[in-house]
């Protein structure tokens, strides 16, 4: 890069609070040290194989804070990011998933443990074989219900009750503690 290093621009990119992913692609180990400092996802030295730079990007993925990190679905032959934050169950009519989101309601043909399996986070508790909650969008748990923010009631499987229960509490505390 002419006229500053890359440590340099993440460097400032740091001070300036952006908590990105930085992968680093050089020719030289001399700066190994500094990118640890600036908080570096990796340091990829040449020359390196496209393997080497798909597992640095699949690492970064995976460790996506919360709010950027989406789900992408089919809907009507249209390929959809959807931000996980922002959906609150999953729920299977038929053959089709149906995503509640804050917005809107979406119909994908994928499998709910096929999404569950892609949701990969935390906050979302398999209640029911037909149901996904966003624990984020839970108002409280009513008998053997889920009431969410929207109202709507989400059954609780009765044979899981006091194991998804127990999962909502440790979600809850931990969550309160500030270690999702």
């Amino acid at each position: 890069m002419p006229h500053q290093s890359g440590i340099e621009v993440a460097r400032q990119l740091r001070r300036a609070g952006v908590d990105s992913a930085i992968i680093f692609a050089t020719t030289s180990t001399d700066h190994g040290l500094d990118s640890f400092e600036v908080q570096a996802a990796d340091y990829l030295v040449k020359p390196f194989q496209q393997e080497d730079v798909d597992q640095a990007l699949d690492w970064c993925l995976e460790h996506l804070p919360e709010p950027m990190r989406r789900l992408c679905v089919y809907v009507d032959g249209e390929e959809l990011e959807i931000p996980l934050a922002s959906i609150c169950y999953i729920e299977v009519l038929g053959h089709q998933s149906h995503i509640h989101t804050v917005q809107r309601e979406l119909v994908t043909r994928r499998g709910l443990d096929a999404l569950e399996s892609d949701l990969d986070s935390r906050d979302f508790l398999r209640c029911h074989r037909s149901f996904l909650v966003n624990m984020n969008h839970i108002q409280r748990m009513e008998g053997s219900d889920f009431q969410m923010s929207g109202g709507a009631l989400i059954p609780i499987s009765t044979s899981n009750l006091t194991r998804i229960r127990n999962a909502f509490i440790d979600w809850t505390y931990c969550k309160a503690w500030g270690n999702p």
